[in-house]
């Protein structure tokens, strides 16, 4: 300690200061670097967390599209099974339009044919009738009164008879 003396050291100082060093040292690391390499390891391992997160989002987005892909190729698919079955449907019913429509035609066209033969039939009727007055009336002219009405009668009903037949 004589040594310290001459040199003009004071232990007491040296171990005052060491203390003080030793307390200063054990607050810095308390105060200062515990937190701070806590905070420092957090904050690497949120980075190392955001890295694994954007890692999984990225790869989350890569399937999210695929399946976007398969969605909007369903999607299409069904659409055009949609289209091809509203046409075989709208087909369907022209078709059958078409039918019924000429059904509907050819039913026209017979009430026509078999209300002009009943047209032509009572015309026939009439006209038969108008031929025979038509007759007896010309006969009368030509032969005069000679004929009785039996005879009359008998005559219109040949020429009758023969107007049929022809």
């Amino acid at each position: 300690m004589e040594l310290l003396d001459k040199l003009g050291i004071d232990w007491r100082l040296i171990i005052a200061q060491i203390v003080n060093f030793s307390i200063l040292l054990f607050v810095l690391i308390k105060v200062l670097y515990k937190p701070l390499t806590k905070m420092l390891e957090d904050r690497r391992g949120k980075i190392e967390k955001g890295l694994i997160d954007a890692e999984e989002a990225k790869s989350a987005r890569g399937r999210a599209d695929s399946e976007k892909q398969l969605i909007l190729t369903e999607a299409r698919r069904e659409a055009l099974e949609i289209i091809q079955r509203s046409r075989a449907e709208g087909e369907a019913e022209k078709q059958r339009l078409i039918q019924e429509g000429q059904g509907e035609r050819l039913h026209l066209v017979q009430n026509g044919r078999e209300q002009a033969e009943q047209e032509m039939k009572n015309a026939m009727k009439e006209a038969e009738g108008s031929v025979g007055e038509l007759v007896v009336a010309l006969t009368k002219k030509l032969i005069g009164n000679v004929l009785t009405k039996e005879q009359d009668k008998k005559l219109a009903e040949k020429t009758l008879e023969l107007k049929i037949e022809n």
